[in-house]
């Protein structure tokens, strides 16, 4: 696995861009990807290249708030 090297792969999970691993294990090429329950289901909303919902702000503004 050490020398392993895959850029763009044709395959979608989450926000990955590839697999390369540094001298102590780490993934180059990992991301972060936040996901919310929407609908009784997960659904990723972040990053939007990868997103399958916008995501769900239900915070009121301020001007809003009591």
């Amino acid at each position: 696995l050490a020398g392993l090297n895959i850029l763009n792969p044709s395959w979608e999970v989450c926000s990955i861009s590839g697999v390369k691993f540094d001298e102590k294990g780490e993934n180059l090429y990992a991301r972060m990807a936040t996901s919310q329950y929407l609908n009784g289901d997960w659904r990723l909303v972040w990053p939007k290249a990868t997103a399958l919902s916008k995501p769900v702000w239900n915070v009121p503004k301020w001007a809003d708030r009591k």
